[in-house]
C-alpha cells in the first residue's frame, strides 16, 4: 500500500460484532492499530456503533489521536448490555468532540450520521466483508460517489487495500 500523507481526517465504517466471527474482529483491531500508526491522522472519526466503530475509537484514544465521535442520535446505546454502554460512554468522555447528528432516533439517523462522517473526512477506512447491502456498504458507496479515498480492510480475505470500486 502506498504511503498516504499525514494529518488526515480519517473516518471509519464497518461491521458490528454480530456480523463477524471473533477472529475477524481481532484481525480488524490489529489492522486498525497498524493503519492508525501508518496514517498518523490528525483526527479519527467514528460513528460509535459497537464493533468496528468503537474499535477504531479505542485505537485512536490509545494512540493519543483526537477522536471525533459522530453519534447518530441521543440514546443510541439504550438497548445495549451494561458493559457495552460503559465502554461506549467512556469513549465519549475521552473524545475531543462529540457530534450528535439527530436529537432522537428516526428513519435515516444512521445514514445521516454516515454521510456527515464521510463529508468531514479526507479518507474512509472500511472494515467491510463485501456484502452489498447495509450501512457499511452505503457509506462506502457514498464515499466513492463524492470522491473520498477509501482503504478497504477486508476481514474475509485478511487483506487491506487502498481502493474499493463500488458501482454507484
Amino acid at each position: 500500500m502506498a504511503e498516504i500523507k499525514t494529518g488526515l481526517r480519517v473516518a471509519v465504517t464497518g461491521h458490528r460484532p454480530q456480523h463477524l466471527n471473533a477472529e475477524d474482529g481481532f484481525w480488524i483491531q490489529d489492522e486498525f492499530e497498524r493503519l492508525m500508526v501508518k496514517l498518523s491522522p490528525s483526527v479519527a472519526i467514528s460513528g460509535m456503533a459497537l464493533g468496528a466503530d468503537t474499535w477504531w475509537a479505542e485505537t485512536a484514544l490509545n494512540l493519543r489521536v483526537p477522536l471525533h465521535a459522530y453519534v447518530p442520535f441521543l440514546g443510541q446505546d439504550s438497548r445495549w448490555r451494561a458493559s457495552d454502554r460503559e465502554f461506549y460512554r467512556d469513549l465519549l468522555e475521552r473524545a475531543t468532540e462529540v457530534i450528535i447528528v439527530c436529537p432522537e432516533y428516526g428513519p435515516g439517523a444512521f445514514e445521516l450520521r454516515n454521510r456527515a462522517m464521510v463529508d468531514n473526512c479526507d479518507l474512509l477506512v472500511a472494515a467491510w466483508n463485501g456484502k452489498r447491502s447495509g450501512g457499511t456498504f452505503n457509506a462506502v458507496r457514498y464515499a466513492e460517489k463524492i470522491g473520498r479515498r477509501i482503504v478497504h480492510v477486508d476481514p474475509t480475505r485478511r487483506l487491506t487495500t487502498r481502493k474499493i470500486k463500488v458501482e454507484v
